[in-house]
């Protein structure tokens, strides 16, 4: 079991349309069947057009909320969440000077995942605009704290959800299968609390 696990991706500059598809597809990264994809809020039409019209390094900014499956967020529950992300990661902006929009994976066993994609741009200014700059968790994880903790949502960092590890024999044919591999086991560790940061993996 894990927590609520909020994260922003290291993805933002490859093709816009090509996040749309994957963020909105059938499929997930391996391949398996999405048994629900649901557009909460905003419109990705307008986000892959603005976000693929930027000649920033970094043209979006991809965040990934995924739930517990036994805490079971309604739709209003989602919305709720993405209203307070908008005023966390937009603050003090109307929503004509920004673009996003938010979409609900639902696996078939009823896991849900939230991914809000956002063009890296300030719209009446053109500017550039980051979200998510460096330390960017001492802004974002206060909001998961209050909804994990108003919602009674599983928290990564609650001690009776952390789970022991064994490294066991690293057995690999080639170099994918040993990247899959140290992918799984930090992954394990972020989403159990282990490590929070660059400087953690390190």
């Amino acid at each position: 079991l894990r927590g609520t696990i909020c994260i922003f991706l290291k993805y933002g500059s490859g093709s816009d349309h090509r996040a749309n598809e994957y963020v909105l597809g059938n499929t997930d990264h391996k391949g398996d069947q999405r048994h629900q994809v649901l557009l909460i809020q905003g419109n990705p039409e307008i986000f892959a057009a603005v976000a693929d019209s930027l000649d920033f390094k970094s043209r979006y900014k991809s965040y990934v909320a995924g739930f517990a499956k036994e805490d079971d967020p309604t739709i209003d529950e989602i919305n709720e969440f993405v209203d307070e992300y908008k005023k966390t990661a937009f603050a003090g902006l109307e929503p004509d000077e920004y673009v996003f929009y938010a979409a609900l994976h639902v696996d078939e066993d009823g896991k849900k995942d939230l991914h809000i994609l956002s063009a890296n741009v300030h719209l009446k200014t053109g500017k550039s605009l980051n979200i998510a700059p460096p330390n960017w968790q001492k802004t974002f994880d206060p909001l998961r704290d209050l909804f994990n903790n108003t919602k009674g949502w599983a928290r990564p960092d609650d001690p009776n959800r952390a789970r022991p590890f064994q490294r066991g024999a690293w057995h690999h044919s080639d170099k994918e299968s040993a990247k899959d591999q140290i992918h799984e086991y930090l992954m394990q560790c972020f989403n159990n609390g282990l490590i929070d940061d660059r400087s953690d993996v390190i």
